[in-house]
């Protein structure tokens, strides 16, 4: 009788230490959660689809709009924005390549149809491994105003001025931001210029306490600098801004 329960109170124990779980989550980073299933189970969150629950490792496909691709890390970075959000993605070590290219198959605005997973990711530098977006294949399905500007208008843009620190990646990014600014804005810039071309100057200026780029659009008339309006870059964030005079603040352009 005694072996019987030792051998009811061993089971019991041991199936009490089976039942203990894990409780350490994975981080809450860029809107993506671990919830609180079992591993087998488990079910992730994104932006992307923010009301459902996602299976890690499965391809989803989404119509996204482009935002910009970032080389200046370790490996390329793709963001796009989607209801409202933006959202970067981690391109796929089956196609890197496509992302490496000089001439990016999209602008700034366009519609893109994308395949993509949750796939675990570790950053590295003691930081905790956590589940990120991967992009694995992209196609544009539609053409942004962007797109239909640079069709309209091939032509290179004159920059008359400059800060001479500005590296060539930093001249390629402002000039397509000027372009990007040019096809979104509701004024037509280009009916202002009463001698062609239209030029512009980037130079740095930090305003409140923060650094930004001023671009100034501008053109020769009859031998002078005619100069026309102003905006401001935040490359740090991707961002375009307008000056407002009366507040003297900066409004977010678009």
């Amino acid at each position: 009788m005694k072996k019987i329960v030792a051998t009811i109170f061993c089971v019991i124990a041991i199936a009490s230490c089976g039942q203990k779980t894990d409780s350490k989550q994975l981080p809450k980073k860029e809107a993506i959660s671990k919830q609180k299933n079992a591993n087998k189970n488990a079910f992730y969150k994104s932006d992307l689809r923010p009301n459902e629950n996602l299976e890690a490792d499965k391809i989803y496909q989404d119509e996204v709009v482009f935002s910009s691709l970032d080389l200046d890390g370790d490996f390329p970075v793709v963001l796009v924005k989607k209801n409202g959000k933006e959202i970067w993605f981690l391109v796929s070590d089956a196609n890197p390549e496509d992302y490496y290219a000089e001439k990016l198959p999209f602008c700034e605005g366009d519609i893109v149809t994308i395949q993509w997973k949750l796939e675990k990711f570790s950053p590295g530098n003691g930081e905790v491994p956590y589940f990120k977006e991967f992009l694995y294949s992209s196609k544009k399905s539609k053409d942004g105003k962007l797109s239909i500007f640079n069709k309209k208008h091939p032509e290179k843009l004159e920059l008359n001025e400059k800060d001479e620190n500005f590296s060539d990646a930093e001249l390629k990014k402002i000039d397509d931001k000027v372009r990007y600014y040019l096809a979104n804005t509701n004024k037509d810039i280009f009916a202002e210029v009463e001698e062609p071309p239209l030029m512009y100057s980037a130079t740095k200026k930090n305003i409140d306490n923060k650094n930004y780029i001023e671009i100034e659009f501008c053109y020769l008339y009859q031998g002078q600098l005619a100069h026309l309006e102003m905006f401001y870059i935040d490359q740090e964030i991707n961002t375009i801004y307008n000056y407002d005079n009366r507040t003297k603040k900066l409004i977010k352009f678009n």
